[in-house]
């Protein structure tokens, strides 16, 4: 989300640069952790491992799978 917007909290533990997006490993504050692609329109913006963001999703750009990957749910 943007500055001054809100958001489900989360802790970034982990964050990979792969050209036109940036893969987010993300922590919710009770402990389950997701993955997230970060599509990038502009400059990337890496904002570090540790660092508390909260995150908002468009319900047209999701994909939920399966705990072991290997089938789309959604």
């Amino acid at each position: 989300v943007e500055e001054g917007e809100t958001g489900i909290p989360v802790t970034i533990t982990m964050e990979t640069f792969l050209g036109d997006f940036i893969n987010n490993e993300l922590e919710l504050v009770d402990g389950t952790s997701m993955e997230v692609n970060e599509y990038l329109l502009h400059d990337a913006v890496l904002r570090g491992i540790g660092t508390k963001i909260g995150v908002a999703f468009d319900a047209k750009d999701i994909n939920i799978f399966t705990p072991d990957g290997k089938e789309a749910l959604l």
